[in-house]
């Protein structure tokens, strides 16, 4: 029996992702007057901060073994291990690289970057190991940014502003090089996140203030309304529940609601400067994937 029990426990030892702790919430929260990342449980239980770097983080996305790709408001990407707490720089062939978001399965970097000569971001795709790069929707007048991946890796969404008073949700297929539109409001909709089932959430202004809006093939729903900014929503591990920054409160701060709507946004950070840009860790690869 007692050797059963050992070689249980060496299994999962050798099979157990570095870093990982089921039920996990990354997001930016202000420390030692920066944005710092930050973990937490769902409930908003055992907060503390993971980095404590001189420099504004911006954006998150989560790699298959549980390390962190964070973006700084300076261009700055690096590679955050939450075991380690160390950041490995990232060099890309670019300057000030934003929302840098990396696919489900570990092969692809997508992020935004100003061309020389234009006032628009524009949208790269690139290769990981081999350093390819792909131009996406670059005929496309005004913003293409804000990239994440569908958890299958296979296709990519994106925001698209047409010039005008608009912004959808954009679909990119990596196979086919097809862009088709996910949203046809003709207003602001922003902040994608897409699960397994296919499923979006996005933050929409289409009632006059910024909600976070549910869209599925067969329905599209508001999940919150609030004259506040309901913004960055974030599937949980099993498509129940929305995590979404909003200043309801006074300060920005992470919240929750279930995606049946039936039940009232519950706060679950309380920090006085503020909180953001929730991002549910991934129970096993492939699960979950949300917006950079």
């Amino acid at each position: 029996m007692k050797i059963k029990l050992i070689l249980f426990c060496l299994i999962a030892i050798l099979f157990s992702k570095p870093g990982w702790s089921k039920g996990e919430l990354a997001y930016l929260a202000v420390d030692n007057g920066y944005w710092q990342v930050w973990l937490m449980n769902k409930d908003g239980a055992n907060a503390r901060p993971i980095t404590d770097s001189a420099y504004d983080k911006s954006s998150l996305s989560w790699f298959s073994n549980g390390d962190l790709l964070v973006c700084g408001n300076q261009g700055e990407l690096v590679r955050l291990s939450l075991s380690t707490k160390i950041e490995t720089p990232i060099k890309l062939p670019f300057k000030y690289v934003n929302d840098a978001t990396v696919s489900p399965d570990d092969k692809y970097f997508a992020f935004s970057q100003k061309p020389k000569g234009t006032i628009y971001n524009k949208l790269w795709l690139m290769n990981i190991k081999t350093g390819e790069k792909t131009k996406i929707d670059w005929k496309t007048a005004g913003f293409q940014h804000e990239p994440v991946f569908s958890t299958d890796s296979r296709k990519l969404y994106y925001l698209s502003g047409n010039n005008r008073q608009s912004h959808d949700v954009m679909e990119y297929d990596l196979s086919t090089k097809q862009v088709k539109p996910i949203t046809h409001s003709g207003l602001y909709n922003l902040d994608v996140a897409v699960n397994n089932k296919g499923q979006f959430l996005y933050s929409s202004n289409r009632r006059g203030h910024y909600d976070i809006w549910y869209q599925d093939d067969k329905q599209i729903k508001q999940l919150t309304d609030h004259e506040s900014l309901d913004g960055r929503p974030s599937w949980n591990e099993d498509n129940t529940t929305v995590f979404f920054e909003s200043n309801r409160s006074g300060v920005m701060n992470i919240w929750s609601v279930g995606v049946n709507g039936d039940s009232a946004p519950v706060q679950i950070t309380q920090h006085e400067v503020g909180a953001r840009y929730p991002l549910w860790k991934p129970v096993r690869f492939g699960v979950v994937s949300n917006a950079r």
